[in-house]
């Protein structure tokens, strides 16, 4: 996991913008990354249940929020950005697991 240093701000507005970030990557480290990583952790258990049971699909099921289709900010930036981040990693994790060797469904 990457680390974010505050060294080097002296003004008060960088290390507010500073800390701004840290929220920013804090937010898409749980929406994000922790959804991809879990996804793929039990991608070959989700495929072989599948391969197991023909006439129905194992499923992956992302936890996302209308805020990351929102056109306003509702004045949580981090958030927003971040649920839209699941949205996307969504389509794209059921794009990859709709192949025929995996055949499993992901949706938000």
């Amino acid at each position: 996991m990457p680390s974010i240093r505050l060294g080097g701000c002296i003004s008060y507005k960088c290390r507010r913008v500073s800390l701004f970030l840290i929220v920013i990557h804090i937010n898409y480290l749980f929406h994000v990354y922790s959804y991809y990583y879990m996804a793929t952790a039990f991608m070959p258990l989700l495929a072989s249940a599948t391969k197991q049971f023909p006439e129905h699909s194992a499923c992956v099921i992302n936890n996302a929020s209308m805020s990351g289709t929102t056109k306003t900010t509702q004045h949580h930036y981090p958030y927003n950005v971040s649920k839209a981040g699941t949205i996307h990693l969504t389509s794209l994790l059921a794009q990859e697991f709709r192949r025929p060797a995996v055949k499993v469904r992901v949706n938000s």
